[in-house]
């Protein structure tokens, strides 16, 4: 089963893939690790750990790795550099050839956290799962080139629990006195330096010792805000468009000597791959901050310029405060590539390859059922309300997601969508279509658009069981208008309509023509809009329709102008 909201062995877990996880012990021998073939096409990835967290080797999908046995020993037993070392024909490098490479692990213990990725909408469980059941795991007698000798105790409960007392960050001090002279760091020039701050901490000779006059809970608050000093700083943050950002490749995944990162990831995201195999972009708009907060007749939308170009997928999930998946009665806590988004006119998303552009994702509290055209696009957010923060992940991200090419999803707050009551609005006066616009303050520029249409904005070609153009149809037409298609928008409406377009700003009027009105209104918007903030429209809701002889289409306006 992938994660849910009833489980937390993972913290901030996808919910994409399945995961197996591995526990290394290379004390005593060698290990060898068999990847099976998993050869019809979904993304995988073996992302190996030493026991700090770091991501130092990966074999998958990404790397096009091959299928077979894969050896696991100690970098410093084999004189070798920490990481993965593929093998050929002439190279055994004291492995006797029998492996297709080496992992050079750069501690005694460490960890895998396999995922294979779940597509078809989890339809393949049973064959995601006979692959997880292909991977083994099997000791073997050090190599040539490795010490025979047992270099550290057995990775065994006893050793990381037995005996440790007082304060859990006590208890944590004296496990790390315990396991640090077996697990030196990656970069062995930083071994020195390490074991003197360790000395400094009361950590020597396998044991701790707390330090005379030594306040934990204040050294803990100091840690913290160093921590967070650390990375705010701007060489840590590589920014993106819209408010979104993540930490530099230099200290994603595999943290080196940057030990503030490593602390912060090992906290709130165990178990992060480097940036050549997953990107995890962060919005946090305006703010420094991560998390969300949406009220209980609030709701957010991310409007997505085009599909995310991955070569393995893209998911948006949405964690509580506790950094777990968030409970709701829909069992949805992601939304991505292999979910039945639709664009605004009820398409598939990833229906037709060869259509693309912008859709969108609505974030509202669970208890908050939206309209039926948003259902496939709707994230639940906490019920009633609150704290949340996402993430937003690329596996297998290409040059456009980090060169700045691709144009990060637009983020928007809004009043919580609800399906409308049964409405008692009358016909529109007039036959003609009539237009509110509100105004777009600059640096702020989200609007209100209602549009009432009649009848006759449909073609021939629009046909229904009903007597005028079905809601389905509406949005449709309306689609064109949200994704920016003007012509085949207009194509839909007649030349004879009035335009009103109300409010005290430059384009309000009454425009009595088609050309005119788009001439003076959405040509005008285009072009006083900001290059990096298009005006995105957004169809929010529609009322009437079908049997009616009136529809109301509400949408919503979010863009930037230039000055």
């Amino acid at each position: 089963m992938t994660a849910t909201a009833n489980g937390a062995a993972v913290i901030r877990p996808n919910v994409d893939t399945l995961y197996s996880r591995v526990a290394v012990d290379l004390s005593q021998t060698d290990v060898v690790i068999t990847v099976p073939p998993i050869d019809d096409g979904p993304f995988y990835i073996f992302p190996f750990y030493d026991i700090y967290g770091d991501n130092f080797a990966n074999l998958g999908s990404v790397t096009n790795s091959i299928p077979g046995k894969y050896l696991m020993r100690l970098a410093d037993e084999a004189q070798a550099i920490p990481g993965l070392q593929l093998m050929n024909d002439t190279q055994s490098n004291g492995a006797g050839g029998k492996y297709e490479g080496i992992v050079n692990f750069p501690t005694t213990y460490g960890s895998l956290l396999i995922r294979i990725l779940l597509r078809n909408n989890g339809t393949d469980l049973n064959i995601v799962h006979s692959y997880q059941a292909q991977i083994s795991l099997s000791p073997v007698n050090r190599t040539a080139l490795s010490l025979s000798k047992p270099v550290a105790p057995s990775l065994s409960v006893d050793l990381l629990n037995g005996s440790l007392t007082g304060s859990p960050p006590q208890q944590l001090l004296q496990l790390t006195a315990r396991l640090s002279p077996y697990n030196q760091p990656e970069l062995r020039s930083e071994v020195s330096n390490v074991s003197r701050i360790l000395e400094l901490a009361g950590l020597r000779g396998g044991s701790y010792n707390q330090p005379a006059g030594v306040n934990l809970t204040e050294a803990e608050e100091v840690a913290t805000l160093s921590i967070s000093n650390d990375l705010t700083k701007a060489e840590s943050r590589e920014y993106f468009n819209h408010g979104w950002l993540q930490f530099v490749p230099a200290i994603s995944g595999n943290f080196f000597s940057d030990f503030a990162a490593r602390a912060y990831i090992a906290v709130t995201a165990l178990g992060q791959l480097v940036s050549s195999e997953a990107l995890y972009p962060q919005f946090v708009g305006e703010s420094a901050d991560a998390n969300l907060y949406i009220g209980a007749q609030q709701a957010t939308i991310f409007t997505f310029s085009a599909k995310p170009p991955v070569t393995g997928f893209w998911s948006l999930t949405a964690y509580g405060t506790n950094d777990y998946l968030i409970p709701n009665g829909l069992d949805v806590y992601a939304l991505g590539d292999r979910s039945n988004l639709t664009y605004a006119d009820g398409s598939l998303v990833y229906g037709n390859s060869s259509i693309d552009g912008p859709f969108q994702i609505l974030i509202q509290p669970a208890d908050v059922t939206p309209p039926e055209n948003w259902t496939n696009n709707w994230l639940p957010a906490p019920s009633g309300g609150g704290e949340f923060s996402i993430n937003l992940r690329w596996y297998g991200p290409t040059e456009a997601l980090s060169n700045g090419s691709y144009v990060y999803p637009i983020v928007s707050n809004h009043t919580v969508f609800a399906p409308s009551p049964n409405s008692s609005v009358t016909s529109p006066a007039g036959t003609a279509a009539s237009a509110v616009l509100s105004s777009l303050p600059s640096l702020s520029a989200t609007g209100i658009a209602s549009i009432a249409s009649s009848p006759a904005a449909s073609t021939p070609t629009c046909t229904s069981n009903t007597t005028y153009p079905s809601q389905a149809q509406i949005g449709k037409i309306f689609g064109y208008l949200t994704a920016g298609n003007y012509t085949a928008f207009f194509a839909n409406v007649i030349e004879d309509v009035d335009w009103s377009v109300m409010g005290t700003h430059p384009l309000a009027g009454e425009y009595h023509s088609q050309e005119i009105f788009i001439n003076d209104t959405l040509v005008l918007l285009d072009k006083t809009a900001a290059p990096d903030h298009p005006i995105v429209l957004s169809l929010v809701n529609i009322i009437g329709g079908g049997n009616e002889e009136w529809s109301v289409q509400e949408l919503h306006a979010l863009g930037v102008c230039k000055d």
